[in-house]
């Protein structure tokens, strides 16, 4: 629900279905969960969490907008 709102106003990208940003965002808390535990180093949770961020942004365009045509 919260993916959804963010969507619908604006601060979350619509690139992807909400259902699969929900998901996406869930398995990536999960992961750091156990990698918290295993391997607590800084530079790998900023390289989990960056893309993860970053797939939100509604500011920058899906990848296959990216390819050339």
């Amino acid at each position: 629900r919260r993916v959804e709102a963010g969507q619908a106003d604006g601060t979350i990208s619509t690139a992807q279905p909400s259902a699969d940003l929900a998901r996406m965002l869930l398995a990536g808390l999960l992961g750091i969960r156990v990698l918290a535990r295993v391997r607590p180093e800084r530079e790998l949770f900023e390289g989990i969490v960056r893309p993860l961020l970053a797939m939100l942004d509604p500011t920058i365009p899906p990848a296959k907008e990216l390819l050339p045509s």
